[in-house]
């Protein structure tokens, strides 16, 4: 079947539902979780709620649970020893693992470890955010998605107003919370529970999301992919492109140009944006104007309003979505600020560069590259006039950096991590930065690479293969829909033309070639014979775009410097070149 039927079939199949995967099997070992996709987060809360369920059943008719208790609490007091609070932090965990220690403390079960006042003091720091009142008038609020944290806390009969499709904002663990806090015995809210259990991804075999529906955010997510890596609206069938167009129209409307991961659920920045994009390739541009009106605070966008740490990914499809706009121009000052604060994020730490829901960094990078991409090609195009130079320079600075990152980080069995998705992710950025002038020299070494990664890639075409758990949300998931979109946009794209980007020869100090002089000279130092060729091709690139800033600094100190006493600039192609002695 080709790529094109592939991509239209997974687009039909959508419309039957959605299947984010969190079934989980009991371990030898006292804990639960999913084999070989699981993190230290992920065992702690799954630990801690599956004790507290064996707790409440004791004494009861099921047999064998003092054992299983035993083995679940030293499984737990294990985990928590070594917890790390500087890893990444699924949704709600500062909140939803103290509540569970607490109820857990209730059974009997008192667990301290080195991380407990740490883990209290930012969930003090997040309580001081929140106004839990506020849950009473009527107003959504992403709080709402935990509210299982809040037991004691909250009175829950007054939070009926809050129900969507019989769900607190799409949350089946938040929607259990509320029926067993209730005075009162909510049918509704039932139903939608046996709904989940039956119609999501585990059909029936007690595997629960933790979140469900997600439809305007699969939508979003699969049609922005295909329709921004090569395939069209003809390959994606016009029917199911036309429903598709409906439900995310329909969500826009519905939130007066705010979108949430489902219908009528409180809209946020990253589903906004998501969304905005995926119109945009469906020619249906939607303004940007409530996105940054909503969610824009200071130099960066907040995903929701009580954020703790804003997040790279949502920033880098805020800036994609008013790059696309056609209202682009009219927001140059918020590109360049949001650029700003991307680029500060990668030098901070590129090494670190990771985001809140995702726990491979290279799907932040592959974002990254995308929404800089969007950036160049609009200064390109003359349609961003006031982005300063230097900004467009480290910007090919983090461009090139990713793709060494990128380059370096492929196994010899040409995936990343060893997992499909995430390969599909390194595919598609370095496609993309392969489509920039300054890559020209190393498109060679960048194709064979990526023909490694497509081959890996065909083994995991089959749709029914497990998803991977890439995706966090309060624990980590996968999605069949999305890792199969992923999939097939980077066995799609294709280097584009450079000509689209011909105007970043004006950021290098000199030209291309020129800059690629020293090359064989570095190759035969002894100290650089065992590094690839592409390694020295790729610093000579990169050392290059740091010219004008070393230049700049050398001047502050030595004002009034001459070309003639920049000699330590001429080495290396920074292109001030040394004139002949006399």
């Amino acid at each position: 079947m080709s790529l094109d039927a592939q991509a239209a079939q997974l687009l039909a199949g959508m419309a039957q539902g959605h299947d984010h995967s969190h079934d989980l099997d009991y371990r030898s070992d006292g804990g639960w979780a999913r084999p070989g996709q699981t993190t230290q987060m992920d065992d702690i809360l799954n630990a801690s709620a599956c004790l507290l369920a064996l707790c409440k059943h004791l004494g009861t008719e099921f047999q064998g649970l003092t054992t299983r208790i035993a083995n679940a609490t030293g499984f737990l007091n294990d985990h928590l020893q070594r917890m790390d609070l500087a890893a990444t932090i699924p949704v709600g965990f500062e909140l939803l693992l103290p509540a569970l220690l607490t109820l857990l403390e209730q059974e009997g079960v008192l667990l301290k470890f080195p991380a407990y006042e740490q883990l209290l003091a930012m969930r003090e720091k997040k309580l001081a955010r929140i106004d839990l009142d506020s849950l009473y008038s009527g107003s959504q609020s992403s709080i709402l998605h935990s509210i299982e944290a809040f037991s004691g806390l909250l009175d829950f009969d007054r939070l009926r107003h809050q129900k969507i499709g019989g769900s607190i904002m799409a949350s089946p663990s938040a929607t259990a919370a509320y029926l067993m806090n209730l005075s009162t015995w909510d049918d509704e809210a039932e139903g939608y529970l046996h709904h989940v259990v039956a119609a999501g991804d585990g059909k029936g075999n007690g595997g629960v999301p933790s979140a469900f529906p997600s439809t305007n955010f699969e939508y979003a997510w699969v049609l922005a992919t295909l329709l921004g890596n090569g395939f069209s609206e003809a390959n994606l069938g016009a029917s199911d492109i036309e429903l598709a167009r409906q439900i995310l129209s329909g969500g826009f409307a519905s939130g007066s140009g705010l979108l949430g991961l489902a219908p009528l659920v409180e809209p946020d920045a990253d589903d906004t944006a998501k969304g905005l994009i995926a119109m945009a390739y469906l020619g249906r541009n939607i303004s940007p104007e409530r996105l940054i009106s909503t969610y824009r605070v200071g130099d960066h966008f907040q995903t929701y309003a009580a954020e703790r740490v804003p997040s790279i990914t949502t920033n880098c499809n805020a800036l994609m979505a008013i790059c696309l706009s056609p209202q682009a121009e009219d927001h140059e000052s918020v590109i360049i600020a949001t650029t700003q604060f991307l680029c500060q994020n990668w030098r901070q730490d590129m090494n670190q560069f990771r985001d809140k829901w995702h726990i491979s960094p290279f799907y932040p990078i592959m974002l990254l590259v995308q929404s800089l991409m969007h950036v160049l090609s609009l200064w390109s195009q003359s349609v961003l006039t006031a982005i300063p130079s230097r900004l467009l320079r480290d910007v090919l600075i983090v461009l090139i950096q990713a793709l060494e990152r990128l380059l370096q980080s492929q196994r010899a069995d040409g995936s990343w991590e060893g997992k499909h998705e995430i390969t599909a992710y390194a595919i598609i950025s370095l496609s993309q930065i392969a489509s920039l002038p300054v890559s020209i020299p190393l498109v060679t070494h960048i194709e064979s690479c990526l023909d490694k990664g497509r081959t890996f890639l065909g083994q995991g075409l089959a749709k029914d293969m497990e998803p991977e758990h890439v995706w966090v949300e309060k624990v980590t998931y996968g999605s069949r829909n999305l890792r199969q979109s992923f999939i097939l946009a980077a066995l799609k794209c294709a280097i584009s033309d450079e000509q689209a980007f011909s105007r970043i020869h004006d950021l290098l100090p000199r030209p291309l070639k020129a800059i690629m002089e020293p090359a064989a000279f570095f190759r035969q130092l002894p100290m650089f014979a065992n590094i690839p060729k592409w390694v020295i091709t790729a610093a000579l690139i990169e050392g290059s775009l740091y010219t004008q800033t070393l230049r700049e600094a050398c001047l502050k100190v030595f004002p009034g410097s001459t070309t003639a006493k920049e000699r330590h600039l001429a080495f290396g192609g920074s292109g001030f070149v040394v004139p002949p002695r006399r």
